[in-house]
């Protein structure tokens, strides 16, 4: 009989995928040029991701999206700033992945809860949604959001670019954190 691992281990393991996750090289080692793309506001030099966000190894609910976006277009859908945040250091990368973003709010929050001046990422409004009606209780506490693939890419044409066949996020990545929530 498989023992369930301790609260501690689960939290220490989540914390060094998510450390792993932010020092990961793959797409550099395999010359992904869609996460190394040249942007307007990019003054890191590392590709831009997300780690997974929410409630980590407590979380009840997964959510598994197919990547994100990097947006440097003006408007509802800008997120440079938040990606420029989350890579500029590892504890900035584990302060989003605890669910808080570049402003110190909850990144994934109904936008009630929110100080942004009205800003807040509409497209986790359902997963928002779900959540409060199945839990009556914040994103944040209950569920967790990640990706298959963690590298952002842009939109052209609202086709999202990037090579699901060579990627090894989700090998590497999205099974572990399945295993840990």
């Amino acid at each position: 009989m498989t023992e369930t691992p301790s609260v501690q281990n689960k939290d220490d393991s989540m914390d060094r995928l998510i450390e792993d996750i932010y020092y990961c090289k793959a797409c550099e080692k395999e010359q992904f040029a869609w996460c190394f793309k040249e942007h307007k506001t990019n003054t890191i030099p590392v590709p831009h991701k997300l780690p997974p966000i929410g409630a980590l190894a407590e979380a009840k609910v997964i959510f598994v999206a197919l990547n994100p976006r990097y947006s440097e277009k003006p408007g509802k859908s800008y997120n440079a700033d938040l990606h420029q945040y989350a890579m500029k250091s590892l504890e900035q990368f584990r302060a989003l992945a605890r669910n808080i973003d570049n402003h110190g709010n909850p990144y994934i929050a109904d936008p009630s809860e929110q100080t942004m001046d009205g800003k807040w990422e509409e497209f986790y409004r359902y997963h928002i949604k779900i959540i409060k009606d199945v839990y009556g209780r914040p994103f944040g506490e209950v569920a967790l959001a990640t990706e298959m693939f963690l590298c952002a890419s842009e939109a052209y044409g609202g086709v999202w670019r990037f090579p699901t066949k060579t990627s090894p996020c989700a090998k590497t990545f999205l099974v572990r954190t399945i295993k840990l929530v």
